[in-house]
């Protein structure tokens, strides 16, 4: 199955439907979103309405986190907090829930430890995000 990953959109629509018209083209059978829909970009419900309609199932990134009240961004710089106070008062009612009611399995299945993720079949794989501190 060949997989196309999305993943630290931040609401920019214009990279995100590139992407995923470059991964059309190449005929993938699905596509996941490794989290990170909103945040920074100017179109955060067209970007989370894209991502619902094409992805098998998303990741809970930081961002969508601070933007949905699941998370304390009080250490995020200057211009990232009021980049998502903006897109928390932007976002429809319907995005803003999905982002609310994501369930914790939804944020830990890229980043649960491998101690609880069963073994991997032959030709399995695990998608997991990561930041630069803690890759």
């Amino acid at each position: 199955m060949r997989t196309a990953i999305l993943t630290d959109i931040h609401a920019n629509l214009e990279a995100l439907t590139a992407c995923i018209s470059a991964a059309e083209a190449q005929k993938v059978d699905r596509f996941v979103c490794l989290g990170d829909t909103v945040g920074y970009g100017a179109d955060p419900n067209a970007a989370c309405d894209l991502v619902r309609a094409k992805c098998d199932f998303a990741v809970l990134g930081n961002h969508d986190a601070a933007v949905a009240g699941r998370m304390d961004y009080s250490y995020y710089y200057a211009a990232a907090r009021e980049v998502l106070d903006w897109t928390a008062l932007q976002l429809s009612k319907e995005n803003m829930q999905w982002l609310r009611e994501a369930r914790a399995a939804d944020f830990h299945r890229a980043f649960a430890p491998a101690a609880r993720v069963p073994p991997r079949q032959a030709g399995e794989g695990r998608l997991r995000g990561a930041r630069p501190r803690g890759p």
